[in-house]
């Protein structure tokens, strides 16, 4: 199995999906992870934090893998996700906040494509299943993976 993390492409977004930190986890479990250059650099961490740990390629590697982790796919970078439905296949899961409700058309072009949309969730501490929201972690602290 293999994961690819792009570079943001939202004005103004400095978050990646994935530190550096949670890439050897993922490496224990069998999934290979492909990161775009530059993807980190707006977060803090340079290609040289992740040359060790994973490999480095360009936006349309990235969108080759079989899952894709974003911060902001579809409705939310309704801009630069409509650039980038070239690059998306048929059956791929995209990891990251969708906004589904603001960009219908990309809703319904993955769903035709079969591509699984999967949005941040966590179980609080009653139980319950929670949206992460935008504000939740500041900028380039966690990762859409990190526990």
């Amino acid at each position: 199995m293999n994961l690819g993390v792009p570079k943001e492409t939202f004005p103004g977004e400095r978050r990646v999906a994935m530190v550096p930190g949670v890439i050897s986890s993922l490496k224990k479990l069998g999934i290979d992870v492909l990161v775009e250059r530059g993807a980190g650099e707006a977060a803090g961490f340079p290609d040289s934090s992740y040359e060790s740990l994973a490999a480095l390629g360009s936006r349309a590697d990235v969108f080759g893998a079989e899952i894709v982790a974003a911060v902001r796919m579809a409705g939310a970078n309704p801009v630069g996700s409509r650039a980038d439905l070239a690059l998306m296949r048929r059956g791929q899961a995209i990891i990251g906040f969708a906004d589904p409700l603001t960009a219908q058309d990309l809703i319904e072009w993955m769903k035709a494509e079969e591509a699984e949309i999967i949005e941040r969730l966590q179980q609080s501490l009653e139980g319950q299943i929670e949206l992460l929201t935008e504000d939740t972690f500041p900028p380039g602290k966690y990762s859409l993976l990190e526990g």
